[in-house]
């Protein structure tokens, strides 16, 4: 992960071994394919946070169902500190990012 979005670089290592380079967003676990397909129809790196948010969540729920906050953990990547770490997203400002 760069210093700012433009260095950013995406892997995915697939079970096999064989490393993926992705562009924009990757999608990890099971059902990965569908989740994929679905969050590429609506990607936008333009996106702000909640924008992000919004669109991971309805492409990981599905058409199906709708998942609420409490059914989530989220963290995001923050760049803007002394290291980049990771910081978790609680269910307060996730509801409100949501929204």
């Amino acid at each position: 992960v760069g210093h700012e979005s433009a260095g950013d670089q995406l892997f995915h290592i697939q079970y096999d071994g064989t490393l993926v380079d992705e562009e924009g967003f990757t999608v990890l676990g099971g059902d990965a394919d569908p989740i994929r397909q679905r969050l590429g129809e609506s990607y936008d790196a333009a996106h702000d946070l909640s924008g992000a948010l919004t669109a991971a969540v309805t492409a990981l729920a599905g058409p199906d169902r709708t998942l609420g906050s409490h059914e989530l953990e989220v963290a995001i990547l923050d760049r803007n500190g002394p290291r980049r770490t990771f910081r978790r997203i609680e269910n307060g400002e996730l509801d409100g990012l949501l929204a």
